[in-house]
C-alpha cells in the first residue's frame, strides 16, 4: 500500500494516530505500522482514544530520531526513498543505520529495510568504472565550485557557509564498517560498495584522520591539496590489513605498468615510426612515470592514468606524434585503467576473501 503525504508536514491527512517524535507530531495509519510492527500494534491498542469521544485523534511520544524515523515511515510507505536519501553526504551512513537501528527496536523485519536501503550506499560508492568517473567529476565540480565561492566575502560571512568539502562529502571507513555492524545473516558475499570505499582510503594519506590529527604533529591538513579525511579508527584489524595489502599493490602495478607495459606497448606499436615513438618515449619519461610512481604520498592511479590519457589527446607537446599513435597509447592506458578498476572490484587488489576470516 502506498499513501501520500502531506509535502508542508510530511504527515498523512487522513492517517488515525498522531506520533509525537522530536516535538512534532506525524500522523499515520496504524494499520499500515501494525501490519509491520507488533510493538507498534501493542502500542496502538493501549493508546486507542475513548469511547465516550470516538472523533479524538490519540498521541503517541516516541523518544527518538526524527530523521531516520521518517525514512522508515517512507520505507513502510512504500515510498521511492531517493528525494530523502541525499547524494554524496556525509549523512547517508548515519541516516541509513539510525533507520535500521529503529526497525530493530520495533521488531520490523531488517533484512528488507537493508535491501531498499543499499542502493543508496552503493550510489556514493559504485561499482562499475563509469560511475566512479562520474562521481570524481561531480565532487571537482564541487571543488571548483566551492574554491569560487569563497573568494566572494559574502559568502564567507554566511554562518552556514562551508569552508572544506570534506564536512559534506561521504568518508569511507564508516562505510567499510557499516558493512560489518550492519551485515544480514544470510548474505556471503563482499557488499558491492566495498571495493570504492577501499580504494578512496587507499588514496588518503595516512595523516589525515579528523579523529586524531595529532597525528600529523597536531596540524590539519592544507585545503588547497586535501579536500578528504578518513576515520581509520573505525576499521577491524583485518580491514585494516586489506587497505594495507591493497596500496601496496596498487603501488607496486603501477611500477610495473611505468617501467615495463606502457614501454613495450610504445616499442611494438607496428605502425608509429621511430621519431613518433621518440616523442612518446621522451613524455612518458618526464610526464608519465611521474604521474604514475611519484611524487605522490599514495597510490591513485585511476586519476593519474585519466590525466594522462586526456594528456594524450591534448598536449601540444605530442604533435609530433601522429593522432592515430597517440589514440592507439590512449587505448593502451585505457586498457590498463579497466584491468585497475577490475583488480579492485573483483577483490584481488585489496584480498577481500580477507574479510570472512575472524578478527
Amino acid at each position: 500500500m502506498s499513501l501520500p503525504m502531506s509535502s508542508q508536514n510530511q504527515e498523512f491527512v487522513d492517517g488515525d494516530i498522531d506520533l509525537l517524535i522530536a516535538g512534532h507530531k506525524h500522523r499515520i495509519h496504524k494499520a499500515i505500522l501494525s501490519e509491520n510492527s507488533e510493538v507498534f500494534a501493542d502500542l496502538f491498542a493501549l493508546a486507542d482514544p475513548s469511547a465516550d469521544a470516538p472523533e479524538e485523534i490519540a498521541v503517541i511520544e516516541l523518544h527518538d530520531d526524527e530523521e531516520p524515523f521518517k525514512i522508515l515511515l517512507h520505507i513502510l510507505y512504500g515510498h521511492e526513498l531517493a528525494p530523502y536519501i541525499p547524494f554524496l553526504s556525509r549523512n547517508t551512513i548515519s541516516l541509513i543505520s539510525r533507520t535500521l537501528d529503529l526497525a530493530d527496536k520495533y521488531n520490523i523485519e531488517v533484512p528488507p529495510l537493508h535491501a531498499k536501503l543499499i542502493p543508496f550506499i552503493q550510489r556514493d560508492w559504485p561499482d562499475t568504472l563509469v560511475a566512479w568517473d562520474a562521481m570524481e567529476t561531480h565532487i571537482a565540480a564541487l571543488e571548483a565550485q566551492l574554491q569560487e565561492d569563497l573568494r566572494n566575502p559574502a559568502y564567507r560571512q554566511d554562518p552556514d557557509t562551508i569552508d572544506v568539502l570534506d564536512t559534506i562529502l561521504p568518508e569511507p571507513a564508516s562505510v567499510i564498517r557499516f558493512s560489518t555492524d550492519y551485515k544480514p545473516e544470510q548474505a556471503r558475499a563482499i557488499s558491492s560498495y566495498i571495493p570504492a570505499a577501499l580504494y578512496h582510503l587507499a588514496r588518503l594519506p595516512p595523516y589525515i584522520d579528523v579523529d586524531d590529527p595529532t597525528m600529523n604533529g597536531g596540524v590539519y591538513w592544507d585545503f588547497d591539496e586535501i579536500v578528504r579525511s578518513a576515520k581509520r579508527g573505525l576499521l577491524t584489524r583485518t580491514q585494516l590489513m586489506c587497505l594495507m595489502i591493497g596500496i601496496d599493490a596498487l603501488r607496486l602495478n603501477s611500477a610495473r605498468f611505468a617501467f615495463k607495459e606502457f614501454p613495450t606497448a610504445v616499442a611494438e606499436d607496428e605502425v608509429a615510426s621511430e621519431a613518433e615513438k621518440t616523442v612518446i618515449r621522451k613524455w612518458w619519461m618526464e610526464v608519465g612515470i611521474e604521474k604514475m610512481v611519484g611524487p605522490y604520498e599514495m597510490p591513485d592511479p585511476l586519476a593519474r592514468m585519466r590525466e594522462l590519457i586526456e594528456e594524450l589527446r591534448t598536449s601540444t607537446e605530442l604533435e609530433g606524434a601522429g593522432s592515430g599513435f597517440r589514440e592507439r597509447m590512449r587505448v593502451v592506458l585505457e586498457k590498463e585503467r579497466q584491468e585497475v578498476w577490475d583488480g579492485i572490484v573483483n577483490g584481488g587488489t585489496f584480498c577481500l576473501f580477507m574479510f570472512f576470516y575472524p578478527d
